[in-house]
């Protein structure tokens, strides 16, 4: 603090020096010893009547509060994100529910759109459906590869059911039964993602 805004005297509701020292003793004795604690045990044993806030604040001051370790998750992005640079190495495909403040006819339907993202162009193939289901993704990829006039060696989804089963099951999803009439199939399952790598047949 700069000499000129510096206080000459100490406030007369400061804490008092004896205040100050059985403070630092609790946290000599306990470095861990939190807020709450030593508020319970100066009031408990040395009769302190102060405000918590007042207690907060001496605390802070003295350095004796320790900054909490953020529960944030790190990203597992490590770094560049591989965009493909030619046509059909990789699709992008995803659904989302249709606001109805975006519908404006008047007879209460509901629906769902459907997109597929050319990911080296970003050329993008939307579709409406009435639900969000295995049977319109099976429809809306014929519709797709139909649009862009070729089939991709990649496929990425995210992990609803609309897209795989979200439960352990011996069926065999519909989308990946469509996938073994167009390629060679191999799955893979992400954290977050899950990709289909859709080999082109000879």
């Amino acid at each position: 603090m700069p000499k000129s805004h510096r206080p000459h005297s100490q406030h007369p509701n400061a804490h008092t020096e004896e205040e100050l020292r059985w403070i630092r003793n609790y946290h000599r004795r306990n470095p861990n010893i939190s807020i709450c604690e030593l508020y319970g045990k100066l009031r408990q044993e040395k009769a302190y009547c102060r405000h918590p806030g007042s207690l907060y604040r001496v605390f802070v001051r003295l350095g004796y509060r320790k900054k909490v370790e953020s529960t944030k998750k790190k990203s597992k992005h490590l770094g560049h994100y591989d965009t493909p640079t030619e046509l059909g190495k990789k699709w992008q495909m995803d659904v989302k529910y249709v606001p109805t403040a975006c519908y404006v006819g008047t007879d209460g339907e509901k629906f769902y759109q459907y997109t597929m993202i050319e990911e080296a162009s970003r050329e993008r193939f939307i579709y409406a459906y009435k639900e969000a289901s295995s049977y319109s993704t099976v429809d809306f990829l014929q519709r797709g590869i139909a649009y862009f006039g070729y089939a991709p060696d990649l496929i990425q989804t995210d992990n609803g059911g609309e897209f795989t089963h979200t439960k352990k099951t011996n069926r065999v999803h519909p989308l990946d039964v469509l996938c073994s009439r167009i390629h060679k199939v191999q799955i893979f399952f992400g954290l977050a993602r899950l990709f289909r790598l859709l080999t082109r047949a000879g």
